[in-house]
């Protein structure tokens, strides 16, 4: 028995150091909230489409299915769209806030001297661009990337990818072979059951699109290296 304490006292502190970082978790929500109701928003147009597709779900599921209505989004609000659109934005705040939550969870796994920072700048974007809060993809597209990343950092190959994507691919050059950065990121492609896959640098513009084009998404990681992104 005594040698379970040091465990469990463990597990303790690290449940109490999270307290913090989620009550700041749940007023960034009430904040994004409030905010939202003096924001214009940066996005207009399809607001009102998007919403009445969540709603028509219910007599017409197929009303969410297409390219432009992204029902992998959309199913995520079939539930709440149903408490009309405040609950809608509700959500989007919890989900935004939730997403720095994890940023914070992902900095400190990775050893940051101060996860606030990763908070702070990621709670601090809606500022930049008079975020809406209304009915986007956005919202849980960040916060899915987020909560995969955290996996990601945490050693859970398989959530992670799930979460991005399987599998996902990585193509860029690196600034040399040896460097024992790229080094560490081959050592996680070779170990991670081909959820990661490495496709070395694309010189070729056009095979560059042909991976765009049968990707289900892609990011770019760095606009220095050339052609360097992950392609989903």
């Amino acid at each position: 028995m005594a040698g379970d304490l040091p465990l469990k006292n463990t597990q303790s502190n690290q449940n109490q150091s999270l307290v913090p970082a989620l009550l700041a978790t749940g007023l960034l929500a009430l904040a994004y909230f409030a905010y939202s109701f003096k924001s214009k928003g940066f996005y207009q147009q399809d607001e009102a489409n998007h919403f009445l597709s969540m709603l028509r779900f219910w007599y017409d599921p197929k009303a969410i299915m297409g390219n432009w209505a992204k029902p992998g989004y959309k199913i995520l609000y079939v539930l709440t769209v149903l408490g009309g659109q405040k609950l809608v934005i509700f959500q989007n705040c919890l989900l935004a806030a939730f997403s720095c939550f994890f940023a914070w969870l992902s900095a400190r796994k990775l050893g940051s001297a101060n996860p606030w920072i990763a908070f702070i700048l990621l709670a601090s974007q809606p500022l930049w661009i008079s975020l809406s809060f209304r009915n986007y993809s956005e919202f849980p597209t960040a916060f899915l990337l987020s909560l995969g990343f955290y996996f990601y950092t945490s050693e859970k190959m398989t959530p992670a990818a799930v979460l991005a994507g399987v599998p996902v691919r990585f193509y860029g050059k690196p600034y040399s072979p040896e460097h024992p950065y790229f080094r560490r990121f081959e050592e996680r492609v070779r170990s991670s059951g081909g959820l990661l896959e490495y496709g070395g640098g694309i010189p070729d513009r056009l095979q560059l699109a042909r991976e765009y084009r049968g990707a289900a998404g892609f990011f770019l990681l760095s606009a220095m290296e050339s052609q360097s992104l992950s392609a989903l």
